[in-house]
């Protein structure tokens, strides 16, 4: 699916399975409609996988590079704000750029 994230996800008919953003977060400044929004949509049991671009200090923030970063207490108090149980929150490479690895976080988020 494309498109606006918030809007893609409350269009949706049913209610998925699975939501999978990879590189997406990045374009998104605040995150907080869209974990909303996720948690509306999103059954029961329902898994929610992401990554972002790492942020040692404060919520998120837009680099130099035109992408946003965000930090991990960001993620798990939007987590913990929209009942969301954290499987898995670790911090490791996400890409190259200009010859450097920019590290990044990859989260595995459940609906209870």
């Amino acid at each position: 699916l494309e498109g606006d994230a918030v809007k893609v996800l409350a269009s949706l008919p049913d209610s998925p399975d699975m939501i999978v953003s990879t590189d997406v977060m990045i374009y998104i400044g605040s995150l907080d409609r869209l974990f909303s929004t996720v948690a509306e949509k999103i059954r029961k049991g329902g898994i929610f996988a992401f990554t972002t671009e790492e942020l040692s200090e404060g919520d998120f923030e837009l680099l130099s590079s035109g992408r946003y970063a965000h930090s991990n207490d960001y993620i798990l108090g939007l987590a913990a704000d929209n009942a969301m149980e954290v499987l898995a929150s670790e911090s490791g490479p996400l890409r190259r750029e200009q010859a450097e690895w920019l590290t990044g976080g990859y989260y595995v988020l459940r609906m209870p």
